[in-house]
């Protein structure tokens, strides 16, 4: 476990109990500290509270419900991933306009599950540096 992953809080939410525990399991071996829900509407008052370093969303399409949680999710600036397992690239496309960090294929991969997560925390977590250097400048 590196020290990047140690402090980094995660919240997990899938409504099917499979791919949530499979989710759960492999980041919390990989170090990250690890929240997982499968209600939607508790996913909202748990990412305000857990105030999270990532929320990772997955499901099988984005519909109805899917999409008020994501527009409520990047509302509260949370980074976002969704894994999905059918989407169309016009909605793939909506998706990365709306704010979300990564938006892949649903995997029962876990090595490839994990690398997702943290390629997008390492982008985020660069992202946060020059964006802090440009509002603050240079000291």
């Amino acid at each position: 476990m590196t020290a990047m992953m140690g402090d980094k809080r995660i919240l997990v939410i899938d409504q099917q109990p499979y791919w949530r525990t499979l989710a759960t399991d492999t980041l919390s071996r990989s170090g990250y500290l690890v929240t997982s829900l499968s209600s939607y509407d508790q996913a909202r008052t748990e990412a305000a509270s857990l105030d999270p370093d990532l929320v990772i969303l997955s499901c099988s399409e984005i519909g109805g419900d899917e999409h008020k949680l994501i527009t409520d999710l990047l509302q509260d600036h949370h980074n976002l991933i969704i894994f999905v397992t059918s989407l169309s690239q016009q909605v793939m496309r909506k998706l990365f306009i709306a704010g979300a960090r990564d938006v892949t294929n649903r995997t029962v991969e876990g090595s490839h599950f994990a690398d997702v997560v943290q390629q997008v925390l390492r982008r985020h977590s660069c992202r946060d540096s020059y964006e802090r250097v440009k509002e603050e400048g240079i000291r």
